[in-house]
């Protein structure tokens, strides 16, 4: 049988928006379940579940290692870590138009 805990999904969120992370953060990380946030997680299921772990998606979600950086810099930096961790991120949100 397989094991029903999957590691969790390392996401990096990159935005000089202190709103905007937090936005991230709600849809990613919340734990109260309001209207809202169940038709975020259903659809956070469909965009990361894989295949045959899709049918099982009504009995386990999905979990995120999240990681927010509001400067690039700092996102380099996390980039870099979780590279010499040999844990790289599966996802990045990566706001475009930082400033310099």
């Amino acid at each position: 049988m397989k094991d029903q805990t999957a590691a969790p999904i390392r996401v990096l969120v990159v935005d000089d928006e202190t709103d905007v992370r937090e936005a991230y953060r709600q849809i990613l990380q919340a734990t109260e379940v309001s209207q809202d946030i169940a038709s975020f997680r259903e659809l956070r299921t469909r965009l990361f579940q894989r295949g045959a772990d899709r049918a099982q998606a009504t009995h386990s979600r999905p979990t995120f290692d999240v990681v927010f950086c509001d400067q690039a810099e700092a996102a380099l930096a996390a980039v870099q870590q979780s590279l010499a961790e040999e844990r790289p991120f599966a996802v990045v949100f990566l706001d475009m138009r930082l400033p310099p």
